[in-house]
Formats: structure tokens, sequence, C-alpha cells
């Protein structure tokens, strides 16, 4: 084992992420990062970068590495300060992905039945009839912005629709929903940013906190209820908890979403030729959703503090450190994947990890996978000759990978 600083590499996540174009493509930066090593403790950003595979899983496995971005270093300096108020930081410990046992036990057991693959499933009717809608839309215009004409309209109104959020008032999101997921990227987040993912929770909070005094006088067949009815029979959850659930399922639950559709499109396009097989064979539409997952992930990293000292790889991650676990790089890791760069929808060894592992693996990955199959299909299938009209536009982030916007031509060949 070798502890830092003889590990010490000069390495910030922007800069690994982003080229000085701005175009988004991480993978590069990864490649020579791993050809030095897996494993690095970055000066710049006090924190380990890990790269591997095997080392990423065995974090996402490990109780001492938690997920509360209160026990580590990032619960002091400007960002804090900038939350306007202690209990604004505090708050924080009410987000159930950056929750540890057995908090994070207790509310991930009242919320995961409503999220499982069963229950799921029966969604799939509404998601075809959704994904059928906006592409005939698109066909009558001849144009698609993927992002803002398809992916927002659809993930919104599948999750809205299972928590009970009313139709007319889903354009609420379209500000702050994208404000909120900010906090995904916390680490990077400027002071302007981060006021207003402040602002945009406490709009959120009010929204939710009326539409939870409706639902309480006239509880409907949606989750909202179900987790009031949970609340009543004892405490189970707070109304702080019950709010803050609310706000994270609906941000959380389209953003990734968004972006799988929005990256897996664009991989689709540059690489015709797997996009003419997911066309021709109906069988490779689940496969190739994983692989598309694996191949660009929406969620580039996840952040967790050493409670203990740990022993990962060939270093040693002490009590108090951080790790950003580099889900993109171990996605493509080259001993756990042949020929990781390259795209390919009949991939056999894919164990993606962009959706986590373990306990904290995401709560969606069932509904994501659902409308990422369908909605990726659909397109092909309406649309064989799908093109960029202009380059994709990307999210100034580093956590989240999702393109602003993907102008598309519909019937010109590439």
């Amino acid at each position: 084992m070798t502890p830092h600083p003889s590990s010490t590499l000069e390495v910030d996540i922007d800069d690994l992420i982003f080229d000085k174009g701005g175009s988004s493509d991480p993978y590069l930066g990864y490649a020579a990062l791993r050809e030095r090593g897996s494993s690095f403790w970055s000066e710049r950003q006090r924190a380990w970068l890990i790269t591997a595979y095997d080392d990423v899983l065995a974090l996402l496995r490990d109780r001492r590495a938690s997920s509360d971005l209160r026990a580590g270093a990032l619960a002091s300096g400007p960002r804090v300060q900038a939350l306007g108020s202690r209990g604004g930081w505090e708050a924080l410990g009410s987000v159930m992905p950056l929750m540890d046992p057995p908090d994070h036990t207790r509310l991930r057991r009242l919320v995961g039945t409503a999220f499982g693959p069963r229950v799921v499933e029966n969604v799939r009717p509404r998601i075809e009839q959704t994904v059928h809608r906006l592409l005939d839309e698109a066909d009558e215009r001849g144009t698609l912005e993927l992002m803002q004409e398809f992916a927002f309209p659809l993930t919104i109104s599948i999750v809205s629709e299972l928590l009970g959020v009313p139709p007319e008032d889903r354009s609420i999101f379209r500000k702050h929903s994208p404000r909120m997921s900010a906090f995904l990227d916390f680490r990077n987040m400027t002071y302007r940013q981060l006021r207003n993912a402040v602002d945009s929770t406490v709009a959120l909070t009010a929204y939710f906190t009326t539409l939870a005094e409706r639902r309480r006088a006239a509880p409907g067949d949606d989750l909202l209820s179900a987790l009031l009815a949970a609340e009543d029979d004892g405490d189970v959850l707070t109304h702080e908890e019950l709010v803050t659930m609310c706000i994270v399922l609906i941000s959380t639950g389209h953003e990734t979403t968004m972006g799988l559709i929005g990256n897996g499109t664009i991989a689709l396009v540059r690489n015709p030729n797997e996009a003419a097989r997911l066309r021709s064979d109906r069988d490779l539409t689940r496969p190739a959703v994983e692989e598309l997952i694996r191949y660009d992930t929406p969620v580039q990293y996840v952040i967790r503090t050493a409670v203990d000292d740990i022993e990962v790889g060939d270093v040693v991650i002490r009590n108090g450190e951080q790790a950003i676990l580099l889900l993109g790089a171990a996605n493509r890791d080259p001993l756990r994947f042949s020929d990781p760069d390259a795209l390919r929808l009949d991939r056999t060894d894919t164990s993606q990890i962009s959706f986590g592992h373990g306990i904290h693996s995401c709560l969606g990955a069932a509904l994501a996978r659902i409308e990422g199959q369908t909605a990726i299909r659909a397109t092909f299938e309406r649309f064989p000759e799908l093109a960029c009209s202009a380059p994709p536009v990307w999210r100034p982030t580093t956590a989240v990978r999702s393109p602003l916007r993907v102008p598309l031509e519909l019937n010109n060949g590439w």
C-alpha cells in the first residue's frame, strides 16, 4: 500500500472532464489518467480520484464509505456559507441519497416498492403512449430538439404522474429542476449556482408542502398519498423528510434519465451501424440500453467520505478523507470490459455501474431503463435517417454528463 503524498497528482475534475473548447469528452482524460495508475490523491480536489472498476465497486459496497456530504472536508468553506445558514446545510441530512443507515434504510424501504420493477412495468403502456405522441409532434414539425421537446416532457410527465403532481403544475420543474440537479455537482458549484439551487429548493419545498396538504385532505392513488399515509401511521416519515423526498424524486427521477436518452441518442447517431442493428433486432433493446449506459453514463462520479481507514487497491483512504468514484472511468476500464471504448450493442460482458451498487443503488433504475428502452428504440425506428443538424451543446457540469440541446434532422442522412 502506498499512502499519499507519494501518489499525489495535480488533477482537477474540470480539467479532466472538459477540454478547453467545452466539447465535454471525459473519456480521453480518463484514459490518460489510467495510464498513470488507478488511484490518485489530488491536492487541488483534496480527495482521492478512483478510476478502476474493482476499486470503485468495492467502495460502493463498503459501509465505511459514507454518502453524507456533511461528513468530510466539504462541510466547511464558502459553499456551506453560501447556503445562508447552518440549518440549510443540515437540511442535506434529509436527502436520502446522501444518508447512511439506519435513516437511509428506513426511507429506502418506505419508497422502494413504489419504484420496483413490477410496479414500474405497469407504467410501460403510459410511457409508450407518451413517446409516440411526442414523436408524432416531431414528425409534423420535421425537426426535433431532443432534450426540451422530447426527453424532458417524457421523463417529467411520468415521474410526476407516479408522484401525483397534476399536469397543470408540471411547468414549475422546467425552471427549478435543472437548478436542483446542480447539487449533484456540489464540489464544483459556483456561488451563484448554489444560491440558485437553494432558492429552487425553497420554491419546491413550498410547492410540495401545499400539495401534501391537498393530498392529506383528499388522498389519491399516487406515491405522495402513500407517503402521507405512512407518515400518519406513526411518525415513520417526518414532514421535512416527506417534502425532501418529493423534491429528490421529482428532480433525480427525470434529470439522469434525460441524460440517458440524450447520451444514448448521440452515441447511436455517431455509430450508424449499431443504430441499424438496433432497428433490425428488437431483442437487442434491453442489452443495447445497458451498453449505452456503460458507454456514456449520465452520472460521471459520486463522492464518498471514509469514516474509518479503508484499504482499496494499493492505497489507504484515511478516516475523514473523501474519494471521488469515477463511474465513467470505471465503465471504460479495460481490465473489466473488452475494447471498452467501442460501442457494441450485443456486448455480453456488461456489468455497468452507472446506477451505483449496494444500498445506494439508484432507486429509479428500473424506471430509467424502461423509459430509455422505449424512447431510444421508438425514435430510431420512426426516424431511421436521424441526424444531428448541429453539434450537441453540453451541460457545463462534471458530475452529471448530459446535453442541454441536441438539434436533430429527422429525414436526412448522417
